[in-house]
């Protein structure tokens, strides 16, 4: 399985994982971003020929659970009776930050 930047993964006692935080006993990995830490990620796009302008738009999105885990406890609501946001659109989790640009090429 290929994981995303910025997971911890918890595992449980038979040392399988991801599991919820409840059921582990330990952390098969994690490569989240530090508190005041910060991240670079280079992605490379294949654009049409000719001229034109694209518009770029990222997101970084906080979800409390992998969705397998949601789905799998039915979760729907947070602690607090509110609607989960890791289940409501547009995000699917907490939008912390959005950056846009239009490139020129």
């Amino acid at each position: 399985m290929v994981w995303p930047n910025g997971i911890k993964a918890n595992r449980d006692a038979s040392l399988q994982g991801p599991t919820f935080f409840t059921d582990a006993t330990g952390i098969q990995f994690d490569n989240r971003i530090p508190a005041l830490g910060t991240d670079m990620t280079n992605y490379t796009f294949s654009i049409p020929g000719g001229s034109g302008t694209i518009h770029v738009r990222a997101r970084l999105i906080y979800r409390r659970a992998f969705r397998f885990l949601v789905d799998a406890k039915s979760w729907t609501q947070d602690g607090h009776g509110n609607p989960l946001e890791d289940m409501t659109n547009p995000h699917y989790g907490h939008l912390m930050e959005l950056a846009t640009e239009d490139v020129s090429f």
